[in-house]
C-alpha cells in the first residue's frame, strides 16, 4: 500500500511539473529558443510586442542623447508617435527628421522650436512630400535671420499658387528675392512682394512679373515707391494689354521726370497719361 501511494505522488509531481512548466523555460532554457525575444511564431502581419518595445526603445534611447533630460526625450517621442499612428511618417523617419530638425536650429536649447517645425511639416502632407517641406525648410531657415522669419516664409510658400509647381522650385525663386532685395533684413518685403506678385500672375509668367518689379526697384531710392510703380504698372497693362510696354512706359515716364528723386512726379505723369 505505501509503495502505491508513493508512486501516486511521484506520478502527481511529474503531472504538476509538467503543468506549470519547466522553471528554466524562457531565456535559460535552451530548448525553448529565446523567449521574448523568439519571433518566429509570430505572424508577420502583427508585429510582437517585444519588437514594438525595443523599436520604442531605440527611438527614445535617439531622441535622449540629443536632449538635456529624459522628460523632454520622451515628449519628442510622443510627437513623433502621434504621427507616427496616423500613418503620416514611420518613427525611425520621425526620430530622424526630429533630431536633424533640432540639430539644424541649435540642438539641445531648440526642442520647442523644432516640434513647432516638426508639426508644421507633418501637416503640410498630403499637400506636399515631407521631404520636400523640411527641405524647403531648411533652405529657408539658412537664409533668414531666425525661426519666425523661417517659419512664416514656408508658409506663404505653401499657400501660393505658385507652388503648386514644385514647393522646392518656389522656394528658390522666394530666396532670389530675399538677395537681390538686400538679404536678412528685408524678409518682410521680400514676402510681401511674393505676395503680391503670386497674386497677379497668369497671362504674364511669374518669372516675367518678377522682371518687371527688378527693373523698377532698380530705378527707385526704396522698396515702397518700388511696390507703388508696380501697382501703376499693372493697372497700365490692363489698358494697353501689355505687361513690358507698361513698365517700359513708366521708366520712360519717370527719367523724363527727373529719376530716382522724382517718384511723385512721375507717378503724377504716367496717371495722367494712361487716364486713370
Amino acid at each position: 500500500m505505501i509503495r502505491i501511494f508513493v508512486t501516486f505522488l511521484s506520478i502527481l509531481a511529474l503531472s504538476l511539473t509538467a503543468f506549470a512548466g519547466s522553471p528554466f523555460e524562457g531565456e535559460f532554457d535552451e530548448r525553448s529558443g529565446q523567449g521574448c525575444l523568439d519571433e518566429r511564431a509570430v505572424p508577420p502581419s502583427q508585429p510582437p510586442g517585444c519588437a514594438a518595445f525595443r523599436e520604442r526603445f531605440e527611438a527614445l534611447q535617439r531622441l535622449r542623447s540629443n536632449e538635456n533630460s529624459d522628460s523632454e526625450a520622451q515628449g519628442n517621442l510622443s510627437l513623433i508617435e502621434g504621427f507616427s499612428r496616423q500613418g503620416v511618417i514611420s518613427l525611425q523617419d520621425g526620430v530622424t527628421l526630429f533630431i536633424s530638425l533640432q540639430n539644424l536650429m541649435g540642438g539641445v536649447s531648440a526642442t520647442d522650436e523644432t516640434r513647432t517645425v516638426f508639426r508644421l511639416i507633418m501637416n503640410s502632407t498630403p499637400k506636399f512630400s515631407i521631404n520636400d517641406t523640411s527641405e524647403s525648410f531648411r533652405m529657408i531657415f539658412k537664409n533668414e535671420n531666425g525661426l519666425q522669419d523661417s517659419i512664416n516664409g514656408l508658409k506663404m510658400i505653401m499657400s501660393s499658387r505658385l507652388a503648386q509647381y514644385g514647393l522646392i522650385p518656389s522656394t528658390t525663386v522666394y530666396l532670389k528675392m530675399l538677395e537681390f532685395l538686400g538679404g536678412v533684413n528685408l524678409s518682410t518685403e521680400a514676402q510681401s512682394i511674393y505676395r503680391k506678385i503670386d497674386g497677379v500672375w497668369g497671362k504674364d509668367s511669374y518669372a516675367k512679373h518678377w522682371a518687371v518689379f527688378k527693373a523698377l526697384f532698380q530705378a527707385e531710392n526704396g522698396m515702397a515707391d518700388a511696390t507703388a510703380n508696380y501697382d501703376l504698372v499693372l493697372r497700365a497693362a490692363k489698358i494697353c494689354g501689355s505687361l513690358d510696354q507698361a513698365a517700359t512706359d513708366f521708366l520712360r515716364v519717370q527719367r523724363s521726370s527727373g529719376g530716382a528723386d522724382s517718384t511723385t512726379e512721375a507717378q503724377k505723369a504716367f496717371r495722367l497719361l494712361y487716364g486713370f
